[in-house]
């Protein structure tokens, strides 16, 4: 059997770029643990664009390091099928579609209507505390 594999979502990847914090820790903790991190070519398109946003301000520079820094910890996809789950943001469905297509175990997120859904097929749904709750206690 090979690595566990999780989805994160953009929000909780932009939250360790622009603020470090617990989102940073979880990245770290899966890391640390080998956990496989899938990120599909929709969610890559998505966290391109929204680091532009001018708000957040992120530099060019600190993006295209961010990127490089996603190509070298996970595991890129693209995913070929297509879920209605989520209708309140379609958008959120990319994270159930990676996660269902590739077999992951759990989809971190701080998105409420991902958060709210708890699990789908199988893939429990947690929010990053949850989740790094989680690993600590598996490591007791």
């Amino acid at each position: 059997m090979g690595a566990e594999k999780v989805v994160i979502d953009t929000n909780v990847l932009l939250s360790a770029l622009r603020w470090g914090g617990l989102p940073w820790a979880l990245l770290d903790e899966l890391i640390k643990n080998e956990f496989e991190i899938l990120i599909s070519d929709k969610q890559l398109l998505e966290l391109e664009r929204v680091m532009t946003y001018e708000r957040l301000g992120i530099l060019i520079e600190d993006r295209k390091e961010f990127m490089d820094f996603l190509h070298e910890i996970g595991t890129i996809v693209s995913t070929n099928i297509k879920l209605q789950v989520v209708t309140a943001d379609v958008d959120d469905n990319i994270f159930l579609e990676t996660a269902v297509e590739y077999g992951a175990s759990f989809i971190v997120s701080g998105d409420r209507h991902l958060t709210e859904l708890k699990s789908f097929k199988g893939i429990e749904i947690l929010k990053p505390r949850e989740f790094l709750i989680r690993m600590l206690n598996r490591k007791q």
